[in-house]
């Protein structure tokens, strides 16, 4: 408790100076709770009030009288966590005539932390649900309860209690996920992990799911079959061996939340790696864990103010593949890496951390014809709080076989490298998504020039696909999905030419609309984590027809709903067979009397030429953007997005993030270029459309394959 003397303020002129009453205030009290303020003063009657500040201002939270020198104010304190400045002031109407100085109050949720061995069951981590406690527990409705590791709680335990019952020899609490932030008004973390701790208590290592090295890292033997088009079997197999360390801290406040986090984690891996597939075919083996369950190594128990936070890391492997091939194939890869990944956090910048040493050979490729495999494996550590998704980053590397009898070299083997990272924690209220930090394809080998030996000749015809010159892209496959995401590939490249991941039903590319404060757009986009929350569109209506021919391109008709805005959005994709640009009108109409302006948008993250990385194109008169490529023959071109119509479109080329950050704010586009850095990159075009009733809106747009200005 904290006594007050005199109050501090001179009185108004004129007015009479009032004694010095005393007052006493606590120094914290338990949210919710009443709060009695007695003091004294002079011996006159005055009015006394208790004020707090805001901002600059004082208001008043309670008033009350000064009788016979004695008064009694009584307040009852925020549900919430608060730190509150409060002060005792003497008034005349609305006039101060003095005030204590002001004193800070923290309002907080009562603690209760548990003995492990009271706790004989807790809800999954991350839900609501009930914590049974043996014995009698005085705890009420609004207290947070906390526990460290027990064999019932591996992960520990931190929730608001949201109701209390007792029963024979126990007490059952109904509990709700909470935050340290609303428990701990500030506070601090730091944690290092390293896998030479060994593994948890709480997780075993028999059963054959994983073997442990002598060094404290992993070993692990992979085979993985994976289905391909007519019967055909493909083979990803070899092995992996691991070691991991990571460390992470972060400081927070009430005022500013989390002001400075980081989280970076070191992976010194080996490997071999060798991918087959028997003969023409196409497969895929998407993104699998290799562990029947998360290496768990040591959990990390950190007190924060009176809460022990627990902390448990984990460590998984995953492994993926796919092939595109005309004739049988074989190849592999085997190396090391030694790499760290991770980001920082302050302030609201978040910035990305990376390094790595590579040493890499290859067993030469079998190879006869046309022929994209690639397979990757991927370990991945994790940690977590309380149980909950926590801070991430893994370390993807592999091989990647591309071989076409038509180019010189014909065949090139390469190891992509991909160090991704999030720094995700949702105890603290702090959210990144997954940003990739590094990417770069090492390459390996590639095929002797064709004057030093016979040319290989194909065991069956090559896929007929038009003939193109050098930088040109054509067109093989566009597809847009019931929710406007769209994807798209060429004949030429072996991957998609927006970005993607083998679980998202479309690329990251995709249309937009933005109506009075809300973003509707496709369900998924691949890496679209800067986008934030937004509604995903409501399908109507999807068909397709035409012939893909001049006369008859192929037509594909969606139409989307906004939902809950009466909004309704047509789009018209077209493109033929060949060819090298895709058509899209969109046609935007509301209710009848609807006058409200939208903002539409289209956007993607760029994988063009087979490649993340490249440079920008921008034309100021036109709005047009493009993503710059240049091909192994050294001849370059671009993906180009142009707004067609109408005027008044805004463009943008920049870091894929930055696109979909863009996006995410639902105002117009920066009219920039980023064409001088060579960067992970993406476009986007908008228009701010008034809407015309019933009557619909439209606008245009074109992706193509140009060549470079």
């Amino acid at each position: 408790m904290v006594a007050f003397g005199a109050f501090a303020n001179t009185p108004a002129a004129g007015a009479r100076r009032n004694s010095a009453p005393h007052v006493t205030l606590p120094a914290s009290i338990r949210a919710g709770r009443r709060v009695d303020i007695r003091g004294s003063g002079d011996g006159g009657a005055s009015p006394i009030a208790l004020q707090k500040q805001v901002g600059k201002h004082w208001i008043t939270l309670v008033r009350g009288i000064a009788l016979g020198g004695h008064f009694h104010l009584v307040w009852r304190a925020p549900k919430d966590p608060a730190v509150l400045l409060l002060r005792v002031a003497v008034l005349r109407g609305r006039t101060v005539l003095s005030a204590t100085p002001g004193h800070r109050l923290d309002v907080r949720a009562p603690v209760r932390v548990l003995p492990g061995g009271k706790v004989t069951s807790v809800p999954r981590p991350g839900a609501s649900g009930e914590v049974r406690v043996a014995g009698h527990v005085a705890v009420d409705r609004g207290d947070v309860i906390a526990t460290g590791i027990s064999a019932e709680t591996p992960d520990g335990f931190l929730g608001e209690v949201t109701s209390v019952r007792y029963a024979v020899g126990a007490t059952i609490l109904n509990t709700k996920p909470t935050s340290l932030l609303a428990v701990v008004p500030e506070g601090s973390i730091k944690a290092a992990v390293d896998s030479a701790n060994g593994l948890a208590s709480t997780s075993s290592a028999g059963g054959g799911a994983h073997a442990r090295t002598a060094g404290g890292g992993l070993r692990e033997s992979l085979a993985k079959d994976f289905a391909c088009s007519g019967g055909v079997s493909g083979r990803l197999g070899g092995s992996v061996s691991l070691t991991t360390s990571a460390s992470f801290q972060a400081h927070w406040s009430l005022f500013h939340g989390v002001d400075k986090a980081s989280f970076t984690g070191t992976a010194n891996a080996s490997a071999e790696l060798g991918a087959s597939v028997d003969a023409s075919a196409s497969c895929t083996l998407s993104k699998t864990g290799l562990l029947p369950r998360p290496w768990t190594l040591t959990p990390i128990v950190v007190q924060v103010g009176p809460i022990p936070v627990v902390l448990v890391p984990q460590v998984q492997v995953y492994v993926s593949a796919s092939g595109k091939v005309d004739a049988g194939v074989k190849t592999g890869v085997h190396g090391s890496l030694s790499a760290t990944a991770g980001l920082s956090y302050e302030s609201g910048h978040v910035h990305p951390i990376a390094t790595q040493n590579t040493n890499f050979g290859f067993e030469p490729p079998t190879v006869t014809g046309s022929a994209s495999l690639s397979g990757r494996v991927t370990p991945t550590l994790d940690l977590l709080l309380y149980g909950v998704a926590g801070p991430e980053v893994s370390f993807s590397a592999g091989l990647e076989l591309t071989a076409n009898l038509a180019s010189e070299p014909w065949w090139t083997l390469g190891a992509p490298v991909d160090l991704d990272a999030s720094l995700t924690v949702p105890a603290l209220g702090l959210g990144t998504g997954e940003l990739n930090v590094y990417h770069h394809v090492f390459p390996i080998a590639q095929a002797p020039p064709r004057s030093s030996q016979p040319q290989p000749q194909p065991q069956q015809p090559l896929a007929q696909s038009p003939t193109s010159s050098a930088g040109k892209r054509t067109i093989a496959y566009y597809d847009s999905s019931e929710d406007l995401g769209c994807t798209l590939l060429t004949f030429e490249d072996t991957d998609d030419e927006f970005y993607t991941r083998p679980e998202s039903p479309n690329d990251a590319c995709g249309t937009f609309l933005a109506v009075e404060g809300e973003l509707f757009g496709p369900a998924s986009i691949p890496a679209g984590d800067e986008l934030g929350f937004y509604e995903p569109w409501t399908p109507v209506e999807q068909r397709f027809n035409g012939e893909g021919t001049a006369e008859h391109p192929y037509e594909q008709v969606t139409v989307v709903e906004a939902a809950g805005t009466g909004v309704q959005l047509t789009e018209t994709d077209r493109w033929e067979d060949g060819g090298s640009s895709v058509l899209s009108d969109y046609a935007i109409s509301g209710a009848k009397g609807d006058h409200r302006a939208v903002r539409l948008y289209r956007a993607a993250d760029c994988y063009v030429g087979n490649s993340d990385f490249g440079y920008g194109t921008y034309d100021s008169a036109s709005q047009a953007v493009g993503c710059l490529r240049t091909d192994p023959d050294g001849s370059e071109f671009q993906e180009q997005l142009r707004p067609l119509s109408p005027a008044g479109a805004g463009s943008v080329e920049a870091f894929f993030n930055d696109i979909w950050g863009d996006v995410a704010t639902q105002g117009p586009l920066p009219e920039t270029c980023s064409c001088g850095e060579e960067l992970d990159d993406g476009v986007a075009t908008s228009w701010e459309l008034p809407l015309h009733g019933t009557t619909p809106v439209t606008a245009s747009s074109q992706f193509a394959f140009v060549p470079a200005p």
